[in-house]
């Protein structure tokens, strides 16, 4: 994956993979730093632009370079009481300028990527790393969900896969059985109707909510035809399994170490065709839900 990495301040935009550690550290910018750190270990890392000061020069330049839509998400200093909505595509740079705004005015950090349709993931993992354990746990869900499901404790993971690092060819792994996917599966095409409505919500307003229950859903049928959900769940085949655990791997010896102490880590990787694993976020206690 080709990365470009951007923080703008107001005046001012420093750029590359050689970007000032102390910076992101200074801000308590651990989403973004987690990110660089892992792209500068090789693990696949959505190119990003972090404003720290509002800097429509820099919108400007990643909609040149990036081509709209551009995804919105955000960093913090401190995990806000009511964190708003993110991964959300926006389809001009006036409203990724609105939306900025609003994210400075609830003490946040707008971070924006190139955009990656969060409905093609074919997988999204969540990465449990405990401090002192040879074991990772895995979460997964399937195509049509996402990750931020998981983290948020909004989904029931169709698989479960507990890995011993020492011994990786060893792993227990739980299925979703079938009534219960079906279950899953039918939330998830509701909750995608209100995303959708979402997205466009945000376009217009240039604002974000803390919560889908006030957003007019889409229709059904332009729904469907929107977000393919699977009606069975395909378990991971081993090959993506050895793959994702070379990319925590790499998190573990190169990225963690310079992150804040933590017990515990999560980290949230997608699976999309034709680019690999691709993280997310690492979570500490810092970050604690």
């Amino acid at each position: 994956m080709k990365s470009e990495y951007l923080v703008a301040m107001a005046d001012s935009i420093a750029e590359g993979l050689d970007l000032d550690l102390n910076l992101l550290k200074s801000r308590r910018c651990f989403k973004a730093l987690s990110l660089l750190l892992a792209a500068k270990s090789g693990v696949n890392a959505p190119s990003f632009l972090l404003l720290v000061d509002m800097n429509k020069k820099a919108l400007q330049q990643i909609s040149n370079t990036w081509h709209l839509p551009i995804m919105v998400r955000m960093d913090y200093s401190s995990l806000p009481q009511r964190k708003c909505l993110g991964g959300i595509p926006l389809h001009s740079v006036d409203t990724m300028a609105k939306v900025s705004e609003f994210l400075f005015g609830i003490d946040c950090y707008p971070l924006f990527h190139p955009y990656l349709d969060r409905f093609a993931d074919l997988y999204s993992v969540g990465v449990l790393i405990d401090r002192g354990s040879a074991s990772v746990q895995l979460e997964v869900v399937g195509a049509g969900f996402d990750a931020s499901d998981l983290r948020l404790g909004a989904a029931t993971p169709h698989e479960h896969i507990t890995i011993d690092s020492d011994a990786p060819l060893r792993c227990h792994r739980t299925i979703i059985d079938t009534d219960l996917y079906e279950k899953e599966r039918s939330q998830r095409v509701e909750k995608c109707r209100r995303l959708l409505g979402y997205i466009e919500y945000a376009n217009q307003t240039g604002k974000l909510v803390h919560s889908l229950k006030r957003v007019r859903p889409k229709p059904l049928v332009s729904t469907l035809e929107t977000v393919a959900i699977p009606e069975t769940y395909q378990p991971l085949d081993p090959e993506l399994i050895h793959s994702l655990l070379r990319a925590i791997s790499i998190l573990q010896s190169d990225v963690l170490p310079i992150l804040p102490i933590s017990d515990s880590f999560v980290a949230s990787f997608s699976y999309v065709l034709k680019t690999g694993w691709v993280l997310w976020d690492i979570y500490g206690h810092w970050y604690h839900r």
